[in-house]
């Protein structure tokens, strides 16, 4: 659960919309007696579910009819798990570097990257929340980190972190 909680606030939506989408997501799968046996990927299914569940809130709070595409959700990250590997004091500037880094991509990148490394989904199950196929999601994310790769050439430090948190 928070896995998908992070991800609806990393979409830009607020605590509380999140809980309750999250909850949405849940009583529909119970309401339903929808079997999570039948359900191949389960964390796949519920990271869909959100984002659609999400994407049903945001339109319904402006009212409006049209369909908006899903790629104009910006997508922000929080970098978090430098928390466990770098002291205090480094901490604050590798973060500050890192979130810059993150800045130079799109939100696609941010977002396709944000979900094969920080939730472990394959190329094909992030797929189909960005609508794209899983040969465009690895370009996606191969393009975003190697952006990320070319502005830290000076940096050993940072560029060692970039190697360890995104391998390719």
């Amino acid at each position: 659960m928070n896995d998908l909680f992070s991800y609806g606030v990393s979409m830009g939506f607020s605590d509380q919309i999140c809980m309750d989408a999250i909850h949405d997501v849940f009583c529909v799968l119970y309401a339903n007696d929808k079997k999570l046996e039948d359900i191949l990927n389960v964390k796949h299914y519920l990271f869909i579910s959100l984002k659609n569940r999400l994407i049903d809130i945001y339109r319904s709070s402006r009212k409006i009819n049209m369909l908006e595409k899903i790629e104009d959700f910006p997508f922000v990250i929080e970098v978090s798990i430098l928390d466990s590997i770098i002291a205090d004091d480094e901490h604050a500037i590798l973060k500050a570097n890192v979130e810059k880094l993150m800045e130079q991509l799109t939100d696609r990148q941010r977002e396709a990257i944000y979900l094969r490394y920080m939730q472990e989904l394959s190329y094909e199950d992030i797929a189909p929340l960005l609508d794209m196929t899983p040969e465009s999601v690895r370009k996606l994310v191969y393009r975003g980190i190697e952006k990320m790769r070319t502005h830290v050439k000076d940096d050993s430090k940072l560029l060692m972190l970039l190697l360890f948190l995104f391998p390719l």
